[in-house]
């Protein structure tokens, strides 16, 4: 099974719909074809019938039927928060903080957040890259002996990627979402309500205090953080 998962998954290249009919039709597959596959695959993976597979991620809205991977896999295993937005001088002490705590993150990769999740390896902290262009892509500036880079496609999709699918993956990989821009929050309309729908826990940083952005933020049920001080306080006890 795990053998023909990944010859879908790959065939398809991580388009969930066209794997799910695939295999709802129970596509035959030669033997042949599934070994000369598996001998061309230059990374890890985890089929969604593997006992490792994150059980996070099986909660989600159209899991991933395979993930394949360049690093620990057991990072996955780890605490974890997912991280959003961009990191920078402003916010590094919070994100120092977590990796005191002895959290990992969760990073969504795109051409708008590569130097974050650059700095973020640099800096040594232990986390998960969320790819779009396909685990074959270049992403060694990501490689690290504290990073896993996963992505449900192996090699880029021909078609431009759909945000939203990475979205549910970052998203649904941990209960626990920081937001860490100063931005307000009508960029994040699409991930808060994946949010909502996967039922997370949401904290902000407020690095100023501005009536609208409390109230929208507030609104959101999102738990907010006034100080590095009450931030460790939440953060400490792991």
């Amino acid at each position: 099974m795990q053998s023909a998962l990944l010859y879908v998954a790959i065939k398809q290249n991580g388009n969930w719909e066209k794997i799910y009919h695939a295999l709802e039709e129970h596509t035959k597959i030669p033997r042949v074809n599934l070994i000369k596959l598996e001998n061309k695959i230059k990374c890890d993976y985890l089929t969604i019938t593997n006992n490792n597979y994150p059980v996070h991620l099986k909660r989600i809205y159209k899991p991933p039927f395979v993930i394949f991977g360049v690093g620990e896999f057991s990072n996955l295993d780890q605490p974890l928060i997912t991280i959003v937005g961009r990191v920078e001088k402003f916010n590094i002490e919070f994100l120092d903080a977590l990796n005191d705590f002895g959290y990992g993150f969760v990073y969504q990769v795109n051409e708008n957040t590569y130097k974050s999740a650059k700095k973020m390896t640099d800096l040594g902290y232990r986390t998960v890259f969320v790819v779009e262009q396909g685990i074959t892509s270049d992403y060694k500036g990501l490689y690290g002996t504290n990073t896993l880079v996963i992505s449900e496609t192996y090699t880029k999709p021909k078609e431009e990627y759909d945000d939203q699918k990475l979205n549910r993956i970052t998203l649904g990989s941990e209960n626990k979402v920081l937001f860490i821009d100063y931005d307000e929050c009508e960029q994040y309309q699409n991930d808060l309500a994946l949010c909502h729908r996967e039922r997370n826990h949401l904290y902000k940083i407020i690095y100023k205090y501005d009536q609208s952005i409390v109230s929208v933020w507030t609104k959101h049920h999102a738990e907010l953080i006034w100080n590095i001080g009450q931030f460790k306080a939440i953060f400490s006890g792991v």
